[in-house]
């Protein structure tokens, strides 16, 4: 359905008012185009997004609380180069969002992209598949970062008082205060998340110059060959190639969240520009915090690697913090601890998150498998989204389609194709374990969850989905 915005009818004048209603009557007629009504409040503007998907992806914060995996798979070399590899496939990824959301600025993102963009002997079943895969990476996001933010208060309290018994049940409380502190901001704050959203992107910003500054200034320094020579294969792996590839989940799970954006594509001013723009913008700015922070800790790392991977608090960056300042009370002061409202969707995550977060008291090694989930589903989302993007590039005259604001004409297949490759590769080196022969504890069951997830979701397809199951609700019709 085509609308021309001389369609809709604004009033006269030159005013504020009478130019903000033209620019929300241009947003609505974007969404007429793919059958869509305007039900939400435009409150984000550019600012407020990048805020949003910048303290979403934290970046920096996440390559500090992951930094284990690197260290023993690809060691302080390994890191650097595994995250530059990393963030030139996540820009490949954020290119390719960011012309799917500015010619389907939909919330929903991946869901409402596949709907529109599949063949339509298969749309009905792969935008099915594309919300299963949404669901779980968000899930899998939201659990696991309420997990790393209780556990880390845990480890501050091994850090300060070495008497405390750690105890997996405490882990789990603290996961509860911290789920019941974003539901209440989420809720009872949810109209002023655009006016939050700024203030969340100067503190994420301002944490991280108070650290990176700190750090730098009291630390010894590492020799520079050290730091970028030096690769470890402590796994076992039958190479240091091999090692280097495992250890990339490190980096991997730094930039799920870039597409944030597209999700509340519907609560955006100038959607269609605002998003690719946002996205584009907090993958530079968090790239560059996130490898910034990286160096700086792998140069103020002390000698004896293996002593910071053996940190009793079960953080590696909180060892180092202390190496570097000379005390536990320096280090605890660097550790940095977020009506038109989805209430449904906000109680439905609360719900199944307070319910994930009793795995940890039976099982840390089964809680772990869930939240590994986030790359791979995340990987395997981008995957179909993107080849159904591609398909629909080479077997569609480009007048025949949509575009937005924002597109990469010629250099849009190749784009395409490399970052389809990029995201196998990051998709299935998720699964596989830190270590050859891992122990119960040590292994890495993402691939069974995952499995198992798939499986489901196909069978629940069978017996209901498949004649139950419509696709994107179209509120307009010709």
């Amino acid at each position: 359905m085509e609308i021309e915005l001389a369609d809709i009818h604004t009033p006269p004048g030159n005013s504020p008012a009478s130019s903000s209603q033209r620019k929300f009557a241009k947003d609505e007629a974007v969404l007429a185009r793919f059958g869509k009504r305007q039900q939400l409040q435009r409150g984000f503007g550019l600012l407020s997004v990048i805020g949003l998907t910048s303290t979403l992806m934290i970046t920096w914060e996440s390559i500090t609380s992951t930094l284990l995996n690197g260290l023993q798979n690809g060691g302080p070399a390994g890191l650097i180069y595994g995250y530059i590899f990393v963030w030139c496939g996540a820009s490949l990824q954020a290119l390719v969002m960011a012309e799917m959301a500015s010619m389907i600025p939909l919330a929903g993102g991946p869901f409402n992209w596949v709907a529109i963009l599949s063949p339509p002997w298969c749309k009905k079943f792969l935008s099915y598949l594309a919300g299963w895969l949404t669901v779980i990476t968000w899930q899998a996001f939201v659990a696991g970062t309420t997990y790393v933010t209780g556990t880390s208060v845990q480890g501050l309290l091994i850090l300060n008082y070495p008497s405390y018994d750690y105890q997996r049940w405490h882990g789990t409380l603290l996961f509860y205060a911290v789920l019941a502190f974003a539901l209440f901001v989420n809720t009872y704050l949810g109209r002023l998340l655009p006016q939050i959203e700024p203030m969340m992107l100067l503190f994420h910003v301002m944490g991280f110059f108070g650290i990176l500054i700190t750090l730098v200034y009291l630390a010894p320094h590492q020799p520079a060959e050290e730091v970028f020579t030096t690769f470890l294969n402590l796994g076992d792996w039958s190479t240091t190639a091999l090692s280097f590839f495992v250890g990339l989940i490190t980096a991997m799970s730094s930039f799920p969240g870039l597409d944030a954006a597209d999700h509340i594509a519907e609560e955006i001013q100038n959607a269609p520009r605002v998003i690719p723009l946002s996205i584009g913008i907090s993958t530079l700015l968090n790239g560059s915090m996130g490898f910034a922070m990286l160096i700086a800790l792998l140069f103020c790392m002390p000698n004896d690697i293996q002593s910071v991977m053996n940190s009793e608090t079960y953080y590696p960056f909180m060892s180092i913090y202390t190496y570097a300042v000379g005390s536990t009370s320096g280090a605890t002061a660097l550790v940095d601890q977020r009506t038109h409202l989805p209430l449904y969707a906000i109680g439905i995550t609360t719900i199944i998150n307070l319910l994930l977060a009793l795995i940890n008291i039976g099982s840390s090694v089964g809680f772990d498998a869930f939240i590994s989930l986030a790359v791979a589903s995340y990987y395997s989302s981008f995957i179909l989204s993107a080849s159904v993007m591609l398909n629909k590039r080479l077997t569609t005259p480009d007048s025949d389609l949509p575009w937005g604001p924002f597109r990469l004409g010629r250099a849009g297949v190749p784009v395409t194709v490399v970052a389809i490759a990029y995201s196998v590769l990051g998709a299935f080196f998720s699964m596989w374990p830190t270590a050859v022969e891992p122990s119960a504890e040590s292994m890495n069951y993402c691939v069974v969850v995952f499995g198992g997830v798939m499986v489901f979701s196909l069978l629940f397809w069978l017996v209901y989905g498949r004649k139950h199951y419509t696709g994107p609700v179209l509120e307009l019709r010709n």
